[in-house]
């Protein structure tokens, strides 16, 4: 068995004893304080999650002047264009958007760019036929902020634009009208992490405060969860209230196209868990990328026709389907490739396959990195250039990487873990000798072991539906709020009796798969072992742990740290 280290989180002792009430069990105040919660009000919260608690949308610089510069076009009869991305969190923001404008009378148009075909930032040509269309204003959200010559562009052919977006800020910004982005310097935001769905729901609640637009802005959470989820950004704080109280939304939504795909994947009101939504719904609507400024994915959330949904959904499940087949074929390619050529000498992997489809780059690089343990970047031919997508471990910042190599780049862009860029065919070479230094001076190779982060201790004899009970209220877990690991020492154990553990609590059912199944069941009956588990909080009756990794109890190890 591949050895695995064991990592207890970091917390601040001090913190615990101020979350323990004569109600919030002492485990609990534990996992709170890893999440970075430090007050009894801040935990009641967290585990009483309530829309009053969303932030004021008016901290967000820009954002009051974005909406005054909008509310200008009602009823002057213009048309604005809302300039979108072809990811889930780019199709939602751009609807959230789109149907707020149209709430307040305000027509608009959307063109949403394809990464196989299109840059992704906005183009002259766009600009162009806003000229030839007479459309004033762009909204481009979930893109732009990198769009500095093009936003020029606009301004001296008389269109104006408005960025919403949450990617790293360039320097210098593009001479946009407003640009609203937490991250921009100066933004006394309170919350950095906001999906680009996010965005466009704080503008929302600017627009549509009135009264009268009370029930069509909380409908609108039934988008604003689909690209939150989608982005992975991290499930705490405002993102955590947009999910909580989004799932619920969506599994009662009225939209035609939503309320089929909610129907098809048996999503519940009392749904607490992302799961469907991250493993169903988002992969379909991802697939639906065209090449002429449209998307199937965005088209059928917004059509009313149940001949045309059904139509839409066979498609994009084909697509689907398709597009899952060829990458799991693609990730297998770079896999073999990484083994072949040794590429793991370096801290850093770095792919470069002419064939492989650009639409792919991200799900290879997201496998690689997950499978050996480090960051990875995967690049392929894109036209007259190369285009790349990487994907990082805690610790190790892809947007300043780039930024080292910016000189040998066309553009970059993205987040800390995930990011992506274009260069030149003639500084590949280059930027991989750069990168693979870059690595070599921010890593150490302790830090690309393989390891399993582990929350707190617990005892098996302490786990009762109860405990379990109050650990279901982190739900929804996801990114930055991920399902809680635990740790447990000298558990008897015999494979004769898997999987049931008798403790004074009650039986304990114990479940594992693959590989830690066979070691399992393999251990002379009458030991004990030492463990790392998950809980299924989905049947809290039954109490059940998964096992993740185990060792014999007392076995020479280092594995705790």
């Amino acid at each position: 068995m591949e050895t695995v280290q064991w990592y207890l989180k970091e917390i601040d002792p001090d913190r615990i004893p101020q979350l323990i009430t004569g109600e919030i069990p002492p485990v609990v105040a534990h996992l709170l304080a890893g999440r970075g919660i430090t007050t009894i009000e801040e935990a009641q919260r967290f585990l009483n999650p309530s829309l009053s608690d969303l932030h004021s949308p008016y901290f967000l610089l820009d954002l009051d002047r974005t909406a005054k510069r909008i509310q200008q076009y009602q009823d002057s009869g213009q048309t604005v264009l809302v300039y979108g991305h072809d990811d889930v969190d780019g199709i939602t923001s751009t609807l959230v958007i789109v149907e707020t404008l149209r709430l307040l009378g305000i027509p608009a148009k959307t063109f949403i760019p394809n990464r196989m075909s299109d840059d992704y930032k906005l183009s002259t040509e766009v600009y162009e036929q806003c000229r030839n269309e007479n459309i004033p204003l762009v909204i481009a959200i979930d893109n732009g902020i990198t769009s500095v010559d093009e936003v020029a562009y606009g301004n001296q052919i008389g269109v104006e634009t408005i960025i919403i977006d949450h990617h790293i800020c360039p320097n210098p910004l593009p001479p946009a009208f407003a640009i609203v982005n937490p991250l921009r310097p100066g933004c006394p935001y309170p919350f950095k992490k906001l999906a680009a769905v996010g965005l466009a729901y704080k503008l929302a609640q600017v627009l549509l405060k009135a009264p009268p637009y009370q029930q069509a802005l909380e409908t609108l959470l039934e988008l604003v969860v689909l690209g939150t989820v989608s982005d992975k950004v991290p499930l705490l704080d405002e993102n955590r209230l947009f999910t909580y109280f989004g799932l619920q939304k969506l599994a009662q939504t009225q939209r035609p196209g939503l309320k089929y795909l909610v129907e098809q994947f048996h999503i519940r009101p009392e749904d607490t868990s992302i799961e469907k939504v991250a493993s169903r719904i988002i992969p379909l609507l991802t697939s639906g990328r065209t090449g002429d400024g449209q998307h199937h994915g965005y088209q059928l959330l917004v059509e009313t026709d149940e001949i045309e949904i059904r139509k839409l959904y066979a498609l994009l499940s084909q697509i689907s389907h398709q597009w899952r087949e060829e990458s799991s074929q693609a990730t297998l390619s770079a896999v073999k490739r990484v083994e072949q050529l040794d590429l793991l000498d370096e801290k850093i992997i770095i792919v470069v396959d002419r064939n492989l489809p650009i639409s792919y780059l991200g799900k290879c690089a997201a496998k690689l990195k997950a499978r050996f343990d480090r960051p990875a970047i995967v690049m392929s031919y894109k036209r007259d250039h190369a285009v790349g997508e990487a994907r990082s471990i805690e610790g190790f910042d892809l947007v300043a990487a780039f930024r080292h190599c910016e000189d040998l780049l066309i553009q970059y862009g993205g987040h800390k873990p995930a990011a992506g860029f274009s260069i030149p065919f003639e500084n590949i070479s280059a930027f991989q000798e750069r990168m693979f230094e870059y690595a070599d001076q921010m890593l150490d190779w302790e830090e690309l072991q393989p390891v399993i982060e582990v929350d707190a201790e617990l005892p098996v004899d302490d786990i009762t539906p109860d405990l379990i009970r109050w650990i279901a209220r982190f739900e929804p877990l996801g990114s930055g709020n991920p399902v809680p690991v635990f740790y447990a020492e000298n558990v008897p154990y015999d494979p004769v009796s898997l999987p049931g553990y008798a403790g004074r609590s009650g039986t304990v059912l114990m479940r594992a798969s693959g590989s830690i199944f066979e070691q399992l069941l393999q251990l002379p009956a009458g030991g004990k072992i030492d463990l790392v588990f998950t809980l299924d909080l989905e049947s809290p009756d039954s109490p059940t742990i998964e096992v993740k990794d185990f060792t014999e109890a007392g076995a020479d190890r280092e594995t705790l740290v």
